[in-house]
């Protein structure tokens, strides 16, 4: 799948206004006026952020309420350290 029109942040060169191709989850291209391959479905993400191989390692998504104090507290996952499964909405 191609991508057009994303302002791109990489670590290699200043953001820029280009393109990328997917294949299977994977960046496979990178660049500026990339072209389709016949019947390839392309996307345009004008005015939207790219960030290749940026992950999240830790966010609080503002899950703390303190009125009930520590029931209230879903702030860390203190049961485990690694819970990708948890949502908000389990909070």
């Amino acid at each position: 799948m191609l991508f057009k029109n994303a302002t791109i942040y990489t670590m290699e060169q200043e953001p820029f206004v280009g393109d990328f191709k997917i294949d299977k989850g994977v960046f496979t291209q990178v660049g500026k006026n990339l072209t389709p391959d016949v019947g390839e479905d392309v996307q345009d993400l004008n005015g939207l952020f790219v960030f290749p191989g940026l992950v999240e390692s830790h966010c609080h998504l503002g899950m703390e309420e303190t009125a009930i104090r520590f029931e209230g507290d879903d702030v860390n996952e203190i049961t485990d350290p690694i819970t990708p499964n948890m949502r908000g909405i389990d909070g």
